[in-house]
């Protein structure tokens, strides 16, 4: 590798010159290396109608969308003819139903579920929830699914007519003047693994196929550590302090014993919840129906009397106090649901966190009462399937045999130290399979979700990964891998997969090691990063890598100068975890920590942790 000194750091001010977007798109979207004609772009194996979809740089076919159709429905539409438009230079004309006719020879591309849906011989309510199917009849293509199924259900139009690929943050590959296409003879449908997959990262939209980790939920201003917003304290602890734990810091479940307090707190909470249901509902938001009761962020617990009486009853579990309190109200809930919203369902959902992550035995949880699993103190570095994470695993198993849906909450970063790695490339298939084993229907990755800050140490391709894998457990990994970085770095991704490679190696020893050992080991919140274990010579190595790939792009310069910016701050930003190991753990001159700083702040990095923004860093450098 050529250590080119003068070139990394004329480099490093022109990308702290133009750095303005966390993570910029290279212009249009496309990676830059995808740009052909074709006639075919879904695969080898893929059939074709004798009909063109592409006849010559023109296409006879109109896009078909219902005339109530849904906000997803037409962004379905929206996306086929931003993105047909770009790789064929032709504008689809868009139609309602209601304005056309159908006829074998029609040459319509329907999305959604229309009066023509009987010409498809599909069934669209047996399609799952965000699933879809493709199926050609004739010169026609039918799009069907449920809402955000048809959307998908168009990108995956896309993705087998014109090679469409989504990464992240509007980087995708797609096939680009495209002259002559035949129409595939579809018959494909697909469905995800999950049926709410949600976004732990923020870097989460339409084309990710997730949510985010409110909507789902019906919750009085937070779906998170609520149960003190649903029974504030300043409104009842004067009145019903029993209500409230020996600590003080939670609920007590069984309001120390009192039989006429504890079905007067249930009451109330049972109307809180009957009104945010209403509130939800009389605007037509059916889809967030599954009410969050989560307890408070710490790890106590009520010790009255009463309920040690019910924890020992049922294997030592804290949880079982939740149950037995959640119970008849979840059910009562559903009653009034059936006679105010009939065909309406509606569940309550209660974390197992900290002090319930223990399964309680023998109890039984209402049909319409849910278990949230968090796992913090899992070892996520490791394997699901590692000996260290084995009583993980059975808590999850557990939770799994007592709630008829599972919904589950893990976590990808280093909750201490943001710019530094955190290795969980290898692991997070692992942990998917084995929820999804499980019948887990929610899934949710805490990374840095919150953060507002730019990300470096990969967790690009991390966040991305995360959004394929809630898709499909079984994708191939390492290809996407290879996929991203091809996309994502573009004529630079020679030098920085190298970079990634020699990390992951080095990060497998370290690991091997026993570099992590749970949560205060720590898997979440480690910071326990010594010189031994990141080495100089190391993270000398790793600069090299991120020059050369300076040195590949600096052609760009000239030729293509938006690329290039871009580029740039893409290779810029995953030098801020190497640079801020080389000065935090090995020290660094003035000029290092300021140009450190201005890079930094430009790329608009602003948090050390998850709870301190990057302003201690600077301090603690004196810069």
């Amino acid at each position: 590798m050529k250590k080119l000194v003068s070139l990394i750091l004329s480099i490093f001010t022109l990308c702290s010159m133009n750095a303005c977007t966390i993570f910029p798109s290279i212009g249009g979207g496309n990676n830059g290396n995808n740009q052909q004609s074709s006639n075919s772009s879904a695969g080898d194996n893929t059939e074709y109608t004798d009909y063109k979809l592409v006849d010559n740089g023109t296409s006879q076919y109109k896009l078909v969308l219902k005339d109530e159709a849904t906000f997803n429905e037409e962004n379905g539409v929206w996306e086929i003819e931003e993105l047909f438009k770009e790789a064929t230079s032709i504008t689809l004309e868009t139609v309602y139903e209601s304005e056309v006719t159908y006829s074998a020879n029609a040459k319509l591309i329907i999305l959604g579920n229309t009066e023509f849906t009987n010409e498809s011989g599909v069934n669209v309510k047996k399609i799952p929830h965000d699933g879809f199917t493709l199926k050609t009849v004739d010169s026609n293509v039918f799009i069907l699914g449920e809402d955000a199924g048809v959307l998908y259900g168009a990108y995956e139009f896309l993705t087998q007519t014109l090679g469409y690929e989504y990464y992240l943050n509007n980087v995708y590959s797609l096939n680009k003047g495209v002259k002559n296409l035949y129409m595939p003879d579809f018959d494909y449908s697909d469905a995800p693994d999950f049926a709410t997959r949600t976004d732990g990262w923020g870097l989460g939209d339409m084309r990710t196929r997730t949510e985010g980790i409110h909507d789902p939920f019906i919750h009085p201003g937070n779906p998170l550590h609520n149960t003190f917003d649903w029974l504030p304290k300043e409104d009842y602890l004067a009145g019903h302090a029993g209500w409230y734990s020996t600590y003080g810091d939670q609920l007590c479940y069984t309001a120390r014993g009192n039989a006429s307090e504890l079905a007067t707190m249930r009451e109330i909470v049972l109307e809180k919840f009957k009104a945010q249901v209403e509130y939800y509902f009389e605007q037509g938001y059916y889809d967030n129906n599954v009410i969050s009761f989560t307890q408070q962020d710490n790890s106590h617990w009520c010790n009255c009397a009463a309920c040690l009486s019910v924890i020992n009853a049922k294997g030592g579990a804290n949880a079982a106090t939740v149950i037995q309190f959640l119970n008849p109200i979840a059910q009562d809930l559903q009653e009034w649901v059936d006679a105010r919203y009939p065909g309406r369902k509606v569940s309550v959902i209660f974390f197992a966190y900290n002090a319930t992550e223990q399964a309680p035995s023998n109890m039984v949880m209402a049909d319409n009462l849910y278990v949230w699993m968090a796992l913090p103190s899992a070892d996520y570095l490791r394997s699901i399937n590692d000996p260290v994470n084995s009583v993980h695993k059975q808590k999850l198993s557990a939770w799994a045999e007592l709630s008829k849906k599972l919904y589950v909450w893990s976590y990808d970063t280093n909750f201490a130290e943001y710019m530094l790695w955190y290795d969980t490339f290898g692991t997070l298939q692992d942990f998917y399979q084995y929820v999804k084993s499980l019948g887990a229907e929610y899934v949710f990755n805490q990374g840095q979700l919150y953060s507002g800050s730019n990300y470096t140490g990969f967790d690009a391709l991390k966040a991305a990964l995360n959004y394929k894998l809630m898709w499909d457990v079984d994708m191939d990994v390492e290809a996407f891998t290879q996929r991203f970085f091809d996309a994502w770095f573009n004529v630079a991704a020679e030098p920085m997969k190298a970079y990634y490679d020699s990390f992951r190696a080095w990060s497998a020893g370290l690991i091997q090691n026993g570099y992590s050992a749970g949560f205060f080991g720590g898997s979440r919140l480690y910071n326990r990063d010594t010189a031994s274990e990141w080495p100089a010579d190391k993270l000398e190595e790793w600069m090299g890598y991120i020059e050369d790939a300076y040195e590949s792009i600096a052609d760009l310069e000239t030729t293509k100068p938006n690329r290039y910016k871009n580029l740039c701050k893409r290779i810029n930003a995953e030098s801020i975890a190497v640079r801020y190991a080389q000065i935090k753990l090995h020290g660094g001159s003035t000029n290092m920590k300021l140009e450190f700083k201005e890079d930094a702040t430009s790329l608009r990095f602003t948090r050390k942790s998850e709870m301190e923004g990057i302003d201690v860093v600077w301090r603690a450098w004196g810069v």
